[in-house]
């Protein structure tokens, strides 16, 4: 009886290991977003701090404290529309920036921001023929 057991057991425990007709499993690329769910700052608030995600070409969130509840959610309004989440991410990720608040767009705070004195947005835009304004150009 205890061979039958063992022998029942060990069917189940291959069929249920074996692919069947259950969905596939994926493995995340990269880590999931954490949700910048800070109260966004009236428009014409200043607010500045570190970048500590960047969503999009035009999406990042800024820290006005440690927990992402704490971080604001900012819409570059000065951002092209081809400006790259590659692009945004090398030039501000974990730099302190200042933001101006504009307005609101979605769940974001529509914002100008300044990182040593030059326009976030727009160096991070694509300049025509190809790559991204160089820190320190006349934007």
């Amino acid at each position: 009886m205890r061979k039958l057991v063992q022998t029942a057991l060990f069917a189940t425990t291959v069929a249920l290991a074996l692919p069947g007709e259950a969905a596939p499993q994926t493995c995340p690329v990269g880590p999931a977003p954490v949700a910048c769910s800070a109260t966004a700052p009236s428009p014409g608030q200043a607010f500045s701090g570190p970048v500590l995600q960047v969503l999009d070409g035009r999406t990042l969130c800024v820290a006005l404290g440690p927990s992402p509840s704490q971080w604001v959610r900012v819409a570059m309004a000065d951002a092209g529309p081809d400006a790259t989440l590659e692009s945004l991410r090398s030039l501000v990720f974990a730099r302190k920036i200042d933001c101006m608040t504009v307005g609101q767009e979605g769940g974001a705070v529509r914002a100008v921001c300044l990182m040593d004195g030059l326009p976030v947005g727009l160096l991070a835009s694509p300049v025509p023929g190809g790559g991204t304004r160089p820190r320190g150009s006349d934007a």
